[in-house]
């Protein structure tokens, strides 16, 4: 069977038959055939998912190779023996994310940024604590909110005050300080999925300072940039704990980081990964070192071209009479942009509309409106890394342009999008995959 044209909901039909009534090569042979489909639909999308990246074909040479090994415990008093060669690339990677992110303590194991932030919650918070936090409206993340990790501790939740600013909301200092002052919390819990411009840390973790506060900021979506000097850097200004996601704006393996400077913190924390991740894919680390090192030789480039990229898409936009909030300041200085359609209908219809077309987005909840979903989200991750510039940003708000103002008929728009990622897939920022045959260590 090929997979053709057939609607998600078929191949989701087609997948639960093979599954129940397949042979087991005829579901080996099918699996094959979904994963080549996979990469061939890929180089046929526009990428604008804020969330996605590309792995270098060097680090993706990697973890291919030691894909079968896994291990427990820390380096240095692991339970099996014959783990010389993984205990000596994830000494590499945790080094290398030291140096890049100025820490002196990083904790790797978590296999996403999500776990990454249940490590700190439970291995640092205690219950009836109180934590102030950047709520769901203004980008929290679900896993520090009242429903998330720390949902049996009874915590006592403080909002971080924010202004809602052209339908998305931004700290309000003044107020942040006065509460930070007033309520004394333990924790104050910064980040959000939907970062536009980076949180005033420096004076938070100031006022935090001044009552015994310590700051957790999630860096999901900022690693990359914050590693390539083109965002505000959370370790410098002083927060407690850093998180984020290797795969994001950093461009690595999924998973998650935790880096400190505080000794006891760390120790805390690499005791909580103990328990909690007993086997991890320790395969992970070496796709993860590769990509901090290139991070060190393209960072800089890489994430000064994203953000470049993110502004031109936004202004495009706008110009192309496409709602892109926070014209005000430019519309981003990080990897995404935000576009209001003001109804979740709209909302969900556009972005449907705009995956006809071959444009991948991301639908979610702004300030305005929240809880309900009524924006999309666009990043240039993806396309900086395939190469793409401000003009090919121009083509696509063009494109967009089509679907979502002149209700164009989306696959017709589609031939466009073809023509346009047709001359961008290699990955850039990285070294050649030669580099990762390797040969074998005296």
């Amino acid at each position: 069977m090929t997979q053709g044209t057939a609607s998600s909901a078929d191949l989701s039909d087609r997948a639960h038959r093979l599954a129940w009534e397949g042979t087991p090569q005829e579901i080996c042979n099918e699996l094959g055939g979904f994963a080549a489909s996979h990469v061939t639909a890929r180089r046929e999308v526009l990428d604008l998912i804020a969330g996605h990246n590309l792995q270098s074909p060097a680090a993706r040479s990697i973890q291919a190779r030691i894909a079968d090994m896994t291990q427990s415990g820390n380096v240095g008093a692991r339970l099996n023996s014959g783990t010389q060669w993984i205990d000596n690339i994830e000494i590499v990677a945790t080094e290398l994310a030291k140096r890049l992110f100025r820490a002196k303590y990083a904790e790797l194991r978590p296999m996403t940024g999500s776990l990454a932030n249940a490590v700190v919650i439970l291995g640092l918070l205690r219950p009836g604590q109180r934590v102030m936090v950047s709520e769901g409206r203004h980008g929290g993340h679900k896993t520090y909110l009242r429903d998330g990790y720390a949902r049996h501790m009874a915590l006592d939740y403080v909002p971080v005050p924010h202004d809602e600013i052209d339908g998305e909301g931004e700290v309000n200092l003044p107020k942040t300080i006065d509460g930070i002052i007033k309520h004394r919390p333990e924790w104050i819990f910064l980040g959000s999925s939907r970062v536009l411009f980076a949180e005033p840390l420096r004076e938070l973790q100031a006022a935090a300072q001044s009552v015994g506060a310590r700051i957790l900021y999630d860096a999901a979506h900022t690693l990359g940039l914050i590693a390539g000097g083109r965002f505000k850097d959370p370790m410098t200004d002083g927060v407690a704990v850093m998180t984020g996601s290797a795969q994001k704006t950093l461009g690595g393996p999924v998973g998650g980081l935790v880096l400190s400077n505080d000794p006891e913190l760390a120790r805390v924390i690499a005791s909580t990964s103990d328990a909690l991740l007993s086997n991890y894919s320790n395969y992970r680390l070496g796709a993860l070192a590769v990509t901090l090192a290139e991070t060190l030789q393209f960072g800089e480039a890489y994430a000064k071209d994203v953000v470049a990229n993110a502004r031109a898409l936004g202004d495009a936009l706008c110009s192309n009479g496409v709602n892109v909030v926070r014209g005000d300041r430019g519309h981003t200085l990080s990897h995404m942009i935000l576009v209001d359609l003001k109804t979740e209908v709209a909302a969900k219809q556009s972005m449907s509309e705009l995956e006809r077309a071959g444009i991948a987005s991301t639908r979610l909840a702004i300030s305005n409106n929240y809880p309900a979903m009524t924006a999309l989200r666009l990043g240039t991750s993806v396309v900086t890394r395939l190469g793409m510039g401000i003009d090919e940003m121009k083509m696509a708000a063009r494109l967009i342009r089509r679907v979502l103002v002149d209700r164009e008929r989306p696959e017709a728009v589609r031939r466009d999008v073809l023509e346009l990622v047709a001359g961008f897939h290699e990955v850039s920022y990285c070294f050649s995959d030669q580099l990762s045959v390797g040969k074998v260590v005296q």
